[in-house]
């Protein structure tokens, strides 16, 4: 019987077929919710035959220690894969599987979500009617018309081009591959180089995977060229962002928001440097959490599990 270690916190916390399917084998089932630090990793990696995971820190000494123990695959909850070695898990011979292509639709509609929520002021008029009893009545801004950067146009981005085009916003896309047909349907002008177009740019949706190339792509340089009225939405990782850069740009207002679904350290802790920065807004990480999609992603993560353990 294989010992199954399943720390995705979206995974154990939304009931589903997921759920089923994985209980439904013969199995021991093992739960720690993440992510897990390489510390809480190594002390006990050597118990388990597979990990379903999220984004818990699998450098090369805890695949290293899981290859030297029981450890045969890894089954990642999501798509990001910058948390695992993959350099290591080659070498090591220990497969690594993700969920591509289950999650973009839940993502491009909280990208949405956080964006008007920003703009038109709706978490702090819910903050003044619900919490304090006021009627506060703030101003805020149309999307209409505004310039959009969609700096990473797989699956995810090629979403939100499509609602953004519908909504009436004039779009751009950054990436080194460029889907011709997606680019044509939504006239998206296509950018080589981000400081060419940066100051004329009303918001930037990040959806880039987070490689030794496009950690810190939005930079201190970056901003000091960007448009004063610049809101930055971030549903991709939070390293994507030099955050000392944003929090310059932010208290000089240089920009005019920083929107995220991501941070460089999660949970958050209360110390964070961002969390109580006005012009700030932070949900935590919760863009491909809905019934709809976690159903997605862990049913995809549960049939790679048993592919892999060749159940």
């Amino acid at each position: 019987m294989y010992d199954i270690l399943v720390t995705s916190t979206s995974f154990i916390d939304t009931p589903g077929k997921h759920q089923e399917m994985l209980a439904s084998k013969d199995l021991r089932l093992h739960y720690a919710r993440g992510p897990l630090t390489e510390s809480e990793m190594l002390a006990q990696i050597a118990e388990y035959d597979a990990l379903l995971c999220g984004d818990d820190a699998l450098t090369e000494k805890v695949i290293r220690l899981g290859k030297e123990n029981k450890l045969i695959c890894i089954s990642k909850y999501g798509v990001g894969l910058d948390k695992i070695d993959l350099q290591a898990a080659k070498k090591y011979d220990i497969p690594v599987t993700n969920c591509p292509g289950v999650n973009q639709v839940s993502v491009a509609e909280h990208f949405f979500g956080l964006l008007l929520c920003f703009l038109r002021n709706i978490h702090l008029e819910y903050n003044e009617v619900q919490g304090k009893g006021t009627w506060k009545r703030m101003t805020g801004h149309e999307i209409f018309g505004k310039k959009m950067l969609i700096m990473g146009l797989g699956r995810i981005g090629s979403e939100i081009a499509k609602r953004a085009a519908a909504f009436g916003l004039e779009l751009y896309a950054y990436d080194q591959v460029l889907s011709k047909e997606t680019m044509e349907a939504y006239s998206i002008q296509s950018v080589t180089n981000l400081e060419d177009v940066i100051s004329d740019i009303d918001i930037i949706s990040l959806n880039l995977p987070l490689t030794d190339s496009t950690k810190h792509i939005i930079s201190a340089s970056l901003l000091q060229q960007a448009k004063k009225n610049l809101v930055i939405v971030n549903t991709a990782r939070g390293e994507l962002v030099d955050q000392d850069a944003i929090i310059d740009a932010l208290t000089s207002e240089k920009i005019a928001g920083y929107i995220t679904d991501v941070l460089d350290i999660e949970p958050m802790p209360e110390n964070h440097p961002l969390r109580k920065l006005p012009k700030v807004l932070i949900s935590p990480h919760i863009a491909s959490r809905t019934v709809d999609s976690v159903q997605r992603q862990g049913v995809m993560a549960v049939e790679n599990l048993f592919h892999s353990l060749k159940l």
